[in-house]
């Protein structure tokens, strides 16, 4: 993200990695009344556009993180007159909290100039980014139902829900602008960002206990270490073989070493008696609070070797094979935990 702060003139550009967009509109600017702010969340990028933009004197360079307050940065309030962004809006976990980001940075009355990568869902995207970290970090799932990216008229009803007012965007159609959109906005009334700040995952009960399946396979155990992070101190680990794979034994010797509470049974959750059984045997343990379902088989981990119904195997074994073992709806694995208080996570 550029933010041209005032000096007469002021903006910024965020998430401006190779300085593509900045190339094309530093030549614009009046280096006398202009400061120029180039923003990523890599140093790299920064470093490498000092050099590339040497010769221009009004730029200065920051760390920026669209999903933190701007003041946590060493921003200050309203001191940008515009925000010029290119496909980095979408990469944000919370896309309303990231425009009361951008209210908060803009004077009464700046602009907000991005361009956007349309909503396509295409194979060629999904076998790229789809396949990165960040491109399935958002929390915002009630917006952004099926895919991280949008469409023109979602955007405009984003503006129009977070204070933003005099709309303007390229059509969207044709070659170009169906695949990348241009939107600009003005900033209106601000709409109180009571989400800023606020952790969007929700604590985990520390006097509770958390059940995952296929526990000490790589997912479950990663499972494990993020409700760790989340307050969890119970965990009970389930798995058929109840051994921990070579390439997951960091992730267990991490968790192992913690001050969490481990409990290891050989189980297969497929088998409800054998389910049963954990909860009879263990009366003593915490009640459940949450259930991480990990359990799986995967024949061939490369991507290239994958067909239907190996994938099938990999994602529903254990649910086709608890609906064969289970002729009635009770003998779920649900229906096992105990119910002294209510799952406030089942995944």
């Amino acid at each position: 993200m550029q933010q041209v702060r005032s000096a007469t003139d002021g903006s910024s550009v965020v998430g401006a990695g190779t300085g593509g967009t900045t190339s094309f509109v530093l030549p614009t600017l009046n280096p006398h009344s202009t400061r120029y702010v180039f923003t990523d969340l890599s140093q790299a990028f920064l470093t490498n556009a000092r050099q590339r933009f040497s010769r221009f004197p009004f730029i200065e360079y920051a760390i920026f993180n669209g999903d933190k307050h701007p003041g946590d940065q060493g921003f200050n309030s309203h001191e940008m007159t515009a925000i010029l962004a290119t496909n980095v809006i979408h990469a944000t976990m919370h896309l309303a909290s990231t425009m009361a980001t951008i209210h908060v940075l803009l004077q009464p009355g700046g602009h907000i100039v991005f361009n956007e990568v349309q909503n396509p869902g295409t194979l060629p995207e999904d076998l790229t980014y789809g396949l990165t970290d960040g491109w399935w970090m958002l929390t915002d799932c009630e917006r952004r139902v099926t895919y991280p990216l949008l469409r023109v008229a979602e955007w405009c009803t984003l503006f129009t829900q977070c204070g933003f007012k005099n709309v303007w965007h390229t059509p969207d159609q044709g070659e170009i602008f169906s695949q990348q959109a241009i939107l600009v906005a003005q900033c209106g009334t601000l709409v109180q960002p009571t989400y800023l700040g606020v952790d969007p995952m929700p604590r985990a009960d520390p006097n509770a206990s958390y059940l995952i399946t296929g526990a000490v396979g790589g997912l479950g155990l990663i499972a494990a270490i993020i409700l760790m992070e989340r307050g969890a101190r119970h965990l009970f680990f389930v798995s058929r073989r109840d051994k921990v794979p070579e390439e997951a034994k960091q992730f267990y010797e991490r968790i192992a070493s913690s001050s969490a509470a481990i409990r290891r049974e050989k189980c297969n959750a497929a088998d409800p008696k054998q389910i049963e059984r954990l909860f009879e045997e263990t009366p003593e343990w915490p009640a459940c609070a949450g259930v991480v379902h990990a359990a799986g088989v995967l024949s061939d981990g490369t991507i290239t070797k994958q067909n239907r119904r190996k994938y099938e195997e990999a994602a529903f074994e254990t649910c086709q094979l608890q609906q064969k073992h289970n002729k009635r709806a009770s003998h779920s694995l649900f229906h096992f935990v105990p119910q002294e208080r209510p799952l406030n996570k089942f995944l």
